[in-house]
């Protein structure tokens, strides 16, 4: 990620990169990214686990895991991550282009809570906003496998009939 994601923005600057306009518009972006970001991810994680090829030869590596830990969200494939890395630059086609702070922001943002619901810690400052993915719902996908597909926003999950609700306190 520490090279493939500078090149890509390198070489597809002109389409991607605008310039700086205001926070809210920086947020307005950040939050387009991450919507169709994460729509894309929800797709493509679902497909890895749907296909019994792609689940065997390429995503089961990152299930090896059935706890994670924060450093199980770098373990995966490196097909699957580079294709996994599709989901940004999509949103910052479709979107017209994003400012460099919305990218920062957005990388930041991803790192912490990919590090989060790999943590094994209940959830905290998530769980207080709406339809935002918690690691109790990313540890109940690690242990059953066919239930929580989204990363950062859940709504995806309760719309496409894979959220599992947690009746129980998740034990890990």
């Amino acid at each position: 990620m520490a090279v493939i994601f500078p090149v890509g923005l390198y070489l597809m600057s002109d389409w991607i990169l605008v310039g700086y306009q205001n926070i809210w518009i920086t947020l307005l972006q950040l939050f387009g990214v991450l919507l169709i970001d994460d729509f894309y991810f929800y797709c493509y994680h679902r497909l890895l686990h749907k296909s019994p090829f792609l689940f065997k030869k390429i995503h089961k590596i990152h299930h090896r895991s059935t706890s994670p830990l924060p450093a199980d969200y770098l373990y995966e494939h490196p097909l699957e991550w580079m294709l996994g890395l599709l989901g940004p630059f999509i949103a910052f086609l479709i979107l017209g282009g994003v400012s460099f702070a919305t990218i920062f922001l957005l990388l930041i943002i991803k790192v912490l809570h990919e590090l989060d619901i790999h943590s094994g810690i209940k959830s905290s400052i998530y769980r207080y906003i709406p339809f935002v993915g918690i690691n109790e719902h990313h540890s109940m996908h690690h242990k059953y496998r066919d239930v929580h597909f989204a990363s950062v926003f859940s709504i995806w999950d309760y719309i496409f009939h894979q959220a599992q609700l947690l009746q129980q306190p998740f034990v890990y």
